[in-house]
């Protein structure tokens, strides 16, 4: 047997090669080879289009050349004999994650694609205004935004639609509590936390029973207004008068009661208006009228008659001026009759003394009966020039005797 061999030119796909023998007895024989070529990359086509997400995990699925592999992040998915293959993948970061997907068949060609998959898990941000708590307004509009303008936001369960970031929503409410739910969810199921408000509607105005009697009339400048209420609630008093004005603000208590004094500044009837509102804004109005009247004339009492010493104390005056000069020279009086009498009672005395003294001194003159010295005579006695000596005492006394006289 000899061997042979020819190189051949393949056209892309199926070759059929004819291969021919013949002997030296001329007999043939005849051999067919099918040979093709295949130098394309092996198609792959995915099935996803989106590749957002907001799970931890991915799965990609697709078709593929029965004679092709797959292999998924390195890992082989599907070897020969399918068409289709199916894996998940981990997508361990929020944010962008690469997905390198490679394909080879049997010729050896290879295909090769990296996919860029997102992990989204954030909910869009909701903001809502703040509801009333209590109102009276049987509808209302329930404002709000988000940051995602792609997001779904309800309302109670319906959707409203959003003008750039924003919404409103039309609400009716029914008497009583009204429980308003908005919620948002952006295109990957990402839902932020639900905004739940309730809003009470109330009709009713509240009570109002004014205890004090209406058209008082008093002559004080302020008069209490009683009433009662509702608990808690704000009561507003406002009196008018003219152009007199005056708002009183309180708070009725746990009983409902509430109290004020009130001023009435002039002589009139003053109108007082009691207004109490509740937390639903409804208010309950009541007037009453406070009449001061002008309190009655007292007429002083008569003036009593001044005592007698207020219309003559000039006469008083003088009689005490007279009584204090006689008082006066009464005590002068008395002082000098004293002093005449001890004058005379030293006269009397005064010869025993000048013997004694004399004959003390040995000048007594027993036939004269006197002491002489120096040409004087005997005491009380004229002296030798023929005049009588007298002594200071003697002119006092002399003296007070002509007063006396007088």
């Amino acid at each position: 047997m000899g061997l042979f061999n020819m190189t051949l030119t393949l056209a892309e796909g199926l070759n059929v090669i004819v291969i021919v023998a013949t002997n030296v007895q001329g007999i043939t024989a005849t051999k067919t080879c099918n040979v093709t070529v295949d130098t394309e990359e092996p198609e792959v086509i995915l099935d996803q289009e989106d590749f957002l997400i907001n799970q931890v995990t991915f799965e990609i699925s697709g078709s593929k050349e029965p004679n092709a592999t797959i292999y998924v992040n390195g890992y082989l998915t599907e070897f020969l004999g399918s068409d289709r293959f199916n894996t998940v993948v981990d997508i361990p970061e929020e944010g962008l994650n690469a997905v390198d997907i490679w394909s080879e068949d049997m010729a050896g060609n290879n295909w090769s694609t990296t996919v860029i998959v997102v992990r989204d898990t954030t909910p869009p941000d909701l903001t809502v205004g703040q509801l009333p708590e209590y109102t009276n307004i049987a509808a209302f509009t329930v404002q709000g935004s988000t940051d995602d303008p792609d997001a779904t936001v309800t309302v109670n369960g319906e959707v409203v639609t959003l003008t750039g970031l924003t919404f409103a929503h039309f609400v009716t409410l029914n008497e009583g509590p009204n429980t308003i739910t908005v919620e948002a969810e952006d295109d990957l199921g990402n839902a932020a936390e639900p905004i739940i408000q309730v809003v009470t509607l109330s009709t009713t105005p509240p009570s109002l029973v004014i205890i004090t009697k209406d058209m008082i009339t008093t002559e004080e400048d302020e008069y209490d207004l009683e009433g009662e209420t509702d608990p808690g609630l704000p009561v507003s008093v406002h009196v008018i008068f003219g152009g007199y004005s005056k708002t009183y603000n309180l708070v009725a208590g746990d009983d409902g009661s509430f109290f004020q004094s009130v001023a009435l500044p002039q002589i009139g009837n003053h109108s007082v208006t009691i207004t109490v509102t509740n937390e639903a804004g409804n208010r309950a109005t009541e007037e009453v009228f406070f009449v001061r009247n002008r309190p009655p004339v007292v007429k002083p009492p008569p003036p009593e008659d001044p005592p007698w010493l207020e219309e003559n104390w000039a006469y008083a005056i003088l009689a005490a001026a007279i009584l204090a000069s006689i008082g006066i020279w009464m005590m002068t009086l008395s002082a000098g009759k004293r002093r005449r009498e001890q004058i005379r009672m030293e006269r009397a005395a005064r010869p025993a003394r000048a013997v004694e003294e004399a004959e003390a001194e040995g000048d007594w003159d027993e036939e004269s009966e006197g002491a002489v010295e120096d040409g004087e005579g005997p005491a009380g006695e004229p002296a030798e020039d023929g005049e009588w000596e007298e002594t200071p005492e003697d002119d006092d006394a002399g003296a007070e005797d002509e007063e006396d006289r007088k």
